[in-house]
């Protein structure tokens, strides 16, 4: 269920190889840079999308992206800004952990 904001909130929780991966995605996504071959109210939908926050053990990572809410622990990232969807790209070990 989305928050009652008009936005779509997404969380990152890990910012390696796959985590700045997705970032960009939703950068771009953000920017309504995306295939024509999309249907339907794309890019109402994509302009909706907020990057609530990011979680990362290093802080010397969390310094790339400025503009959004840093967290060194997932579960304050959560309890924090009550995101709408959460990518965990962390080490795959640890997916459950989190997932849960």
């Amino acid at each position: 269920m989305l928050s009652n904001s008009n936005k779509i909130k997404i969380a990152i929780i890990g910012l390696g190889k796959m985590g700045c991966f997705h970032l960009n995605a939703l950068n771009i996504l953000q920017r309504g840079e995306f295939e024509n071959y999309y249907k339907g109210d794309s890019k109402e939908i994509l302009a909706k999308i907020d990057i609530c926050g990011i979680c990362d053990i290093l802080p010397t990572k969390l310094r790339l992206v400025p503009d959004v809410q840093i967290f060194s622990d997932y579960r304050e990232l959560i309890n924090s800004t009550g995101p709408d969807i959460v990518i965990v790209a962390t080490p795959t070990q640890t997916h459950f952990e989190i997932a849960k």
